[in-house]
């Protein structure tokens, strides 16, 4: 995939009929630390809130592992958008 990714946490739905949109989501958890590798074709497609965030993300990953803790929890999932930079503060994926 090449550089770092700008990654979002997946948003709560606020109500039933809110929009949702169908986004890749990889079968492998994303290491929240020492990292491991994601298997090309180990994906799902599932249903997320059709939010901003979700629009400009390319994929999703689960988190596996607590050293992201407090905001990101094993188990969690996260919206990740391909960049080629991530501004100081952001949080990034790195593949």
């Amino acid at each position: 995939y090449g550089a770092g990714r700008r990654i979002y946490p997946l948003p709560i739905p606020k109500q039933e009929q809110q929009p949702m949109r169908t986004i890749r989501s990889s079968l492998y958890r994303v290491s929240a630390g020492t990292g491991v590798l994601l298997d090309d074709d180990a994906w799902e497609e599932i249903q997320v809130p059709d939010t901003e965030e979700a629009q400009k993300a390319d994929f999703a990953l689960r988190i596996a592992g607590d050293s992201m803790e407090p905001i990101y929890h094993d188990g969690d999932i996260v919206l990740v958008e391909k960049t080629d930079i991530l501004q100081v503060g952001e949080i990034g994926i790195f593949l």
